[in-house]
């Protein structure tokens, strides 16, 4: 149990700003968070049961970059779910408001491409596409991000 128990303690920074750039609120996203552990508890108790008993590294290694995924999923799921009882009642940064006027779908990927690396393959599974859909909606969440920040994107996308 201590793997696990380090691996989310580690990870927890990465799970909250993920959760907290689809709803933008502190609490929210702590609760996200949280829930989508749960999730993984209830839901995937047998890749838990796994990782404890395995003993190799390159084993583990592999467990936690699946409990890795499924946390994120889940954090994309839940926040897609909750933010549509929250749209009107979050108050958003004046400084982020070209970010988070785009949907929860895009700012997902913004965020794993940019802030953590992910590749596209797991950005995909993640929020629930297929590759060829990820690649185009990559293109318009930038094109979304540069028109919300004011700038014309018709010499840009033409």
């Amino acid at each position: 149990m201590k793997i696990l128990e380090s691996f989310l303690l580690d990870n927890n920074k990465i799970f909250f700003s993920f959760a907290y750039s689809l709803l933008s609120d502190d609490l929210q996203a702590q609760q996200v968070v949280i829930d989508a552990i749960y999730v993984l508890n209830l839901k995937k108790s047998d890749l838990v049961e796994d990782l404890l008993a395995s003993k190799e590294k390159s084993s583990q290694v592999d467990i936690l970059a699946q409990i890795n995924k499924f946390i994120l999923s889940q954090i994309f799921s839940i926040s897609q779910k909750r933010i549509i009882h929250l749209k009107n009642s979050i108050a958003l940064d004046d400084n982020f408001l070209a970010f988070y006027n785009m949907n929860t779908a895009k700012r997902a990927l913004l965020f794993l491409k940019y802030k953590t690396q992910t590749t596209f393959s797991d950005i995909a599974e993640i929020i629930g596409v297929n590759e060829f859909e990820l690649m185009g909606l990559l293109s318009t969440a930038h094109k979304n991000l540069i028109e919300n920040l004011g700038h014309d994107t018709k010499h840009i996308f033409a």
